[in-house]
């Protein structure tokens, strides 16, 4: 899949940016869901799965405590070349990570933000399944309505090559602060737009990435003790809610439109790379802010 190989340097700062260019925020509790149906592979119309996932996290002091839960419901799994007879190739995937973010001013216009994760994920065992991901950038706002990043990324996998360690972030924002009417981001850590109807309320439409190197278990029927990385592409249409000075809500349906799910055995090695056919989703977040 050409357009995703030449895509996957953007996938750790779409999961790790959006973070750090936040300032130092109040405690808050955050819960998500969210379901991808009937995932097919392609030129497989006899196998596909659905993907349920769920997400806790705390944030607190500039550190973000997360977990999340990935439920693949699988339907002719046997058919797959890598499940090798499996009706369930494996079921849950789970993710626990730490993340501490900081930004801070340089002068003038001028911030720094940087960003560090750790965490781990896997079936059952959580040996070999570390990951570790850090960035540092700057910020220029250069007028109440444009802000420019620039910075850099590493990212790290205790078992599982990373094909593109050292990651650049560029990226702009227009009218990020507006309270209403547009706004738009584009570039990395962020591509999206938004409509303001007031301080209140919004709809947006962005782009996002789904993606995560899970441990499979030690009698895993695919391969034992070896590597399930799942990468998802989508778009996402989100109605934004603010209920008082605490509550915030945001959901709407998604579309994956391209990814891969690729196996690597125990030592990490890639063994074989499944491409995915689009599908519809829906997404729902909550935050409560202390």
């Amino acid at each position: 899949m050409k357009n995703l190989k030449t895509l996957s340097p953007l996938l750790f700062l779409l999961l790790v940016g959006a973070p750090a260019l936040a300032q130092t925020s109040p405690p808050a509790f955050e819960l998500g869901v969210s379901s991808v149906v009937d995932v097919e592979f392609t030129g497989s119309d006899a196998s596909s799965f659905d993907l349920d996932s769920a997400r806790a996290a705390v944030e607190l002091y500039g550190f973000t405590l997360s977990a999340e839960v990935y439920d693949f419901t699988w339907d002719g799994a046997e058919e797959l070349g890598f499940a090798n007879g499996s009706a369930e190739p494996w079921g849950q995937l789970k993710v626990a990570s730490l993340r501490r973010t900081d930004t801070r001013p340089l002068g003038g216009a001028w911030l720094l933000t940087t960003s560090l994760g750790v965490g781990l994920a896997f079936e059952e065992e959580a040996e070999d399944s570390y990951f570790a991901d850090v960035l540092a950038a700057v910020i220029w706002n250069r007028s109440e309505d444009w802000s420019f990043l620039f910075g850099i990324g590493y990212s790290w996998h205790s078992k599982v090559e990373v094909e593109y360690e050292i990651i650049p972030a560029l990226g702009f924002t227009y009218r990020g602060r507006a309270e209403r009417g547009f706004s738009a981001s584009l570039g990395l850590p962020e591509t999206g737009v938004r409509y303001r109807f007031s301080g209140r309320s919004a709809v947006s439409l962005g782009a996002g990435v789904r993606t995560f190197v899970g441990r499979l278990a030690d009698d895993s029927a695919v391969v034992a003790a070896g590597y399930s990385e799942l990468i998802q592409f989508d778009l996402g249409l989100y109605y934004e809610l603010r209920l008082g000075e605490r509550f915030e809500l945001r959901a709407g349906p998604t579309y994956g439109f391209e990814g891969e799910l690729k196996i690597h055995d125990a030592d990490g090695v890639l063994l074989g790379t499944r491409d995915l056919e689009p599908a519809p989703g829906f997404n729902v977040e909550l935050k409560l802010t202390f």
